[in-house]
């Protein structure tokens, strides 16, 4: 099993020896850049994804939101376990509610 804290304290490591380390908002910015070149991996094909590439830059989006995660000493498992647990008990209410 992967250690993500770990992999985010290594990249906003990288990060920072390259000069890449930004204030929280720019950080953020360069992240919708990410998501706009995995976007752009199924528009330069249509109608046909470009998968290498297309995992290449989802890829680079979640390297992205790790170096934010960090850079400022987020807990990410527990950020994700706590998102997750926020979405099934959204979709255990809906079900609840049909």
């Amino acid at each position: 099993m992967l250690d993500l804290n770990r992999m985010a304290r290594i990249s906003a490591e990288i990060a920072d020896k390259r000069g890449q380390i930004l204030d929280e908002l720019d950080t953020l910015k360069h992240c919708a850049g990410e998501v706009v070149e995995a976007m752009e991996a199924f528009s330069d094909i249509p109608h046909k994804l470009d998968d290498k590439r297309f995992k290449g830059e989802l890829a680079d989006v979640i390297m992205c939101v790790l170096t934010v995660c960090g850079a400022n000493s987020y807990d990410v498992e527990q950020m994700l376990t706590d998102c997750l647990s926020k979405n099934l008990k959204r979709v255990e209410e809906k079900d609840a509610a049909d």
